[in-house]
C-alpha cells in the first residue's frame, strides 16, 4: 500500500505519516528532511517530490512550533499540504490556509502536545488573507482564531450590503465544504491502509465515512 500511496500526488500528509510511522517506528521524528526524501524513494523510486514534502510537513508539526509561531513557515506548510508539491513563490490560497489548519489540527490530535496555539502575527496573515477576497464571513474553518472582520453595517446602500454579505456568506460556505469534502478523502485513504489501528479508532473511523455515505444516499 505504501508505494500505491507514495505514488499518489493527491495522497494527503496525514496517511503518508500513518503509514511512514507504521514502518519506521518513532525513529521517523529524528529523521531530517534528506533523509525522509531517501526514504520515500526507497518505497515509491518516482514518487512525486510533493510526497516527500508533506511528511516533513507533517513531521514539523511534531518537532517544532514554527506552524504556529512563524508566519511564513505556517504559510509553506498550509501549501504543502493542499497541493502536488511546494511552490515558494506562490502565496498560499484560502483554500490552502483552512485546508492547512483542519489537517494540522487532525494530526496533532493525535498527540498530547498543546502547543497548537497560534500566534498574533498568523491570526492577521490569516486575517488579510480574507480582507483580500473581501469576505465578510468567517468560515468555520477560521473561526476558532476569533477573527473579527469588517461590519456588514459599515456599508450605507441597504441592496449592497445584501448583496456582500450573501456573497460572502456563499463563499465561506464553499470554503468549509472544500474542507469537509478532503476530510472525507484524506479519512478514506487512511482506512485503507493496512496498519494496525486500535478497535476504538476503526470504529470512529467507519462510523465517520458510513455517515457520510448515508448522506450522499439521502440526497441522491
Amino acid at each position: 500500500m505504501s508505494a500505491a500511496l507514495f505514488n499518489n500526488p493527491n495522497a494527503f500528509a496525514t496517511p503518508i505519516l500513518l503509514s511512514a510511522f507504521n514502518q519506521i517506528g518513532m525513529a521517523l521524528f529524528d529523521y531530517e528532511p534528506e533523509t525522509i526524501e531517501l526514504y520515500v524513494k526507497s518505497i515509491a523510486p518516482n514518487a512525486p517530490k510533493a510526497t516527500a514534502y508533506k511528511l516533513n510537513a507533517a513531521l514539523g508539526l511534531f518537532t517544532t512550533n514554527l506552524f504556529w509561531q512563524d508566519p511564513i513557515q505556517f504559510g509553506l506548510a498550509c501549501r504543502t499540504f493542499n497541493r502536488e508539491s511546494r511552490v515558494g513563490s506562490d502565496a498560499p490560497s484560502l483554500e490552502d490556509l483552512a485546508w492547512g489548519i483542519a489537517e494540522a489540527k487532525m494530526l496533532v490530535g493525535m498527540s498530547d502536545d498543546d502547543s497548537d496555539t497560534f500566534c498574533e502575527a498568523i491570526k492577521a496573515y490569516i486575517k488579510y488573507s480574507l480582507d483580500r477576497e473581501k469576505l465578510l464571513t468567517v468560515p468555520e474553518a477560521f473561526q476558532e482564531l476569533d477573527i473579527k472582520l469588517k461590519h456588514i453595517d459599515s456599508f450605507d446602500d441597504p441592496q449592497q450590503m445584501q448583496s456582500l454579505q450573501q456573497r460572502s456568506d456563499a463563499e465561506a460556505a464553499a470554503l468549509d465544504y472544500m474542507v469537509y469534502t478532503q476530510t472525507i478523502e484524506m479519512l478514506k485513504q487512511v482506512a485503507s491502509l493496512n496498519i494496525p489501528f486500535s478497535d476504538t479508532a476503526k470504529e470512529q473511523l467507519n462510523k465517520i465515512l458510513n455517515k457520510h455515505e448515508q448522506t450522499v444516499s439521502n440526497v441522491k
